[in-house]
């Protein structure tokens, strides 16, 4: 995961404890490869919502293995992946190609208000 992502979702979280009042975790999950099944079981079975958001392909990324360990593990949580979606991405600004992705702030705490409330 790009730094830059990593610090714009650590922002993402404090603005949804500021909106909704619950704590959210960031994982830096920089390597797919070996997942950490054991530590994502324990993450998991904490919360109640699980977002991905990555700046890859949804096809065959992490958030595909999430939901894979989720279903497996009969996890609890709900689930939502954010990322680029599989079609062509157009050449723009990085802050473009993230709107595109969902990959915004107002987004993701829009997610997180349907999914919670």
């Amino acid at each position: 995961m790009d730094k830059n992502l990593l610090n714009a979702l650590i922002l993402v979280a404090l603005e949804v404890k500021a909106q909704l009042g619950v704590t959210p975790t960031v994982l830096d999950l920089r390597y797919i490869k070996p997942l950490d099944e054991e530590l994502l079981k324990s993450v998991l079975a904490k919360h109640d919502l699980t977002i991905t958001a990555e700046e890859a392909s949804l096809f065959g990324g992490v958030g595909e293995k999430i939901a894979g360990l989720i279903a497996t593990n009969n996890l609890k949580t709900k689930f939502v992946s954010l990322g680029v979606r599989d079609e062509f991405v157009r050449h723009a600004p990085r802050s473009s190609q993230w709107d595109e992705a969902g990959l915004t702030a107002s987004n993701i705490v829009k997610i997180c208000k349907e999914y919670l409330s």
